[in-house]
């Protein structure tokens, strides 16, 4: 274990792709929140939902990437901040939520910086 090792971590959701790259046009494939895990600061930030649509990450756009390219652009050092641009599935509005990234549950409420935008 050298001093260079950082520990990864996520924001708490578990994200899919409703259809197969291969059954979709390219502009048909997004990425969906599929669950948002309780505890992780997604969740702690009471914004992200299921079905939630993600349309960037850190200002790079997501269309036709696949489930594990938006995974790695998510996952980073615990402790670093990351800005994921969505649109609710409640009411089709687009936000900006900025999550510091967790390597799990936390009970700390001051472990989350949350910004919303409309």
């Amino acid at each position: 274990t050298g001093q260079g090792e950082a520990q990864t971590g996520g924001v708490g959701i578990k994200i899919e792709a409703p259809e197969s790259p291969l059954d979709a046009d390219e502009d048909d494939l997004y990425i969906r929140v599929d669950e948002v895990v309780s505890g992780g600061p997604a969740d702690e930030a009471s914004i992200m939902a299921p079905d939630d649509v993600l349309l960037e990450v850190d200002g790079r756009k997501l269309a036709g990437m696949t489930v594990e390219g938006v995974r790695g652009l998510i996952v980073g050092p615990v402790g670093t901040p990351v800005t994921i641009k969505a649109v609710s599935a409640a009411d089709s509005t687009k936000y900006i939520v900025t999550l510091v990234r967790s390597a799990g549950s936390s009970d700390d409420p001051y472990a989350t910086t949350v910004a919303r935008h409309a």
